[in-house]
């Protein structure tokens, strides 16, 4: 909560406060109303939620040598304190291991911490975090530090065994957000200027490969923003809170490298969006520059544009189109093929062989929410198009091999129960990139998302490190 008892109520708190409940993962709804008897100068104000069910055990089975299970607790104890175990099998190789531990506004301070472990064995990492995040532009100040220790297994071409090493990873961060208009919000947009530092240091307990690293980064912004309520999106009924407004971030580092010569860093990240008559557009452009000795290494850029349509409705049934593109391009004097069409992009189709320096990718999306309730669980019937090709950036990218998915089914979500999605879905790809043709797959599309920038404002990284 963003207020306090005694304390002068502001209708923005208020807002924040309920946006802020709605994101934790054990909460399905929630609604704050005040009440006044108007014989007083104060109110009582009253929180609702609708909690859903914060025990869960997702199950994956990609082939017969691919397949996972998961133990999730989303609110240990009843105070939002989150446990995840992991255990993943593949065929000729040891389990897989993961569990995380995860303590959400430690003595009402606003800091989470977590402690982790992850097991893939020969490799292995361990950590622990102190964060407190920009979770609401009305947060002045944000930091944190972390510590991680990693052991990697290398194959060595020298021999027939796998050489060891490992590193252990310091940082820390503190960012300032400062309200402008005097340090008032307005009801309806929030401005805000932001600045950041992050300091990290990696070292490596064998340098025969491998070289200490330590990276600089500092960034500054603008954000002006809001949110608005809509329902019938993503979470299929539940309440969504979307962003709408811009957002730019300027960032400006230093990579030390021990060894080798040291890297500048520039980046920039811009997002705009915007809800009208017909629906919601959002775009979101992101570039990062590396020099080394006043010579470009490296020049990524990625373009995204997403828009929904508003609601349509025919008797019960309501429906929604949405459209997604993606363009990323890398270009440079010391470069390797670093893009590549992957699952995310095309709803499971295999991207192997696809790496190169450029990108393009189309999803169009139809969704028809049922009127049927069945236990809790809302069926929704989905039709998908995806289409992808990748090219060389100096290449004309319309004469390449266009690689495409079509996909139609239906998705289960109990609201009250699960963050998670069931689905009952067939995928079909032409042409993959591997040279399969007419593959046809089950339950593959893992894209069904909000790809929107949310506008947070986080802890500064570099972008396409």
């Amino acid at each position: 909560m963003l207020f306090q008892v005694n304390q002068e109520l502001e209708e923005t708190a208020l807002r924040e406060s309920e946006r802020l409940l709605r994101l934790q993962g054990y909460i399905q709804d929630a609604v704050i109303e005040v009440v006044s008897d108007n014989k007083s100068n104060s109110v009582d104000v009253k929180v609702f939620v609708a909690d859903r069910w914060a025990l869960i055990a997702p199950v994956s089975i990609q082939d017969i040598n691919h397949a996972s299970i998961s133990f999730i607790h989303k609110n240990m104890l009843g105070a939002g304190q989150r446990l995840e175990q992991k255990i993943g099998y593949v065929a000729r190789a040891p389990f897989q291991y993961k569990v995380n531990y995860y303590v959400n506004n430690i003595d009402h301070t606003y800091i989470s911490g977590s402690v982790f472990h992850e097991s893939d064995f020969p490799n292995s990492r361990v950590g622990i975090a102190l964060d407190r995040s920009f979770y609401s532009p009305l947060v002045n100040w944000a930091g944190g530090v972390e510590q991680q220790r990693q052991r990697l297994a290398i194959k060595n071409e020298l021999s027939d065994k796998d050489s060891i090493f490992k590193n252990v990873f310091n940082g820390w961060w503190i960012g300032k957000n400062i309200p402008l208009e005097n340090g008032k919000h307005s009801l309806e947009f929030m401005r805000n200027w932001f600045s950041g530092f992050r300091f990290t240091n990696t070292k490596w307990s064998n340098t025969e490969l491998r070289e200490d690293v330590t990276q600089l980064l500092f960034s500054t912004g603008l954000s002006i923003k809001r949110f608005f309520k809509t329902r019938f999106l993503y979470r299929f009924g539940a309440q969504e809170d979307i962003p709408e407004g811009i957002q730019a971030q300027l960032y400006e580092g230093k990579i030390l490298n021990e060894n080798t010569n040291d890297r500048n860093y520039y980046g920039f990240d811009y997002s705009a969006a915007l809800k009208f008559s017909i629906g919601y557009v959002a775009v979101r452009y992101l570039q990062g520059v590396y020099f080394e000795n006043s010579r470009l290494i490296k020049d990524r850029k990625e373009f995204n544009l997403n828009f929904f349509s508003k609601l349509l409705l025919l008797k019960e049934w309501k429906f929604r189109f949405f459209f997604n593109t993606r363009v990323e391009q890398v270009n440079g004097n010391s470069i390797e093929k670093a893009i590549r069409i992957n699952s995310d992009d095309l709803y499971g189709l295999n991207g192997e062989h696809t790496e190169s320096l450029k990108k393009i990718v189309l999803n169009l999306e139809m969704v028809a929410y049922t009127p049927f309730n069945w236990l809790g669980f809302k069926p929704t019937g989905v039709v998908v198009y995806g289409a992808g090709e990748t090219a060389e950036v100096y290449k004309h990218i319309f004469g390449c091999p266009i690689y495409s998915a079509i996909g139609a089914g239906f998705l289960f979500r109990n609201e009250q129960l699960l963050n998670s999605t069931f689905q009952l879905t067939m995928a079909y790809y032409p042409v993959q990139p591997n040279g399969e043709r007419n593959v046809v797959r089950f339950n593959s599309l893992i894209t069904f998302s909000l790809r929107i920038n949310p506008f947070f404002i986080s802890k500064p990284s570099f972008l396409f490190y």
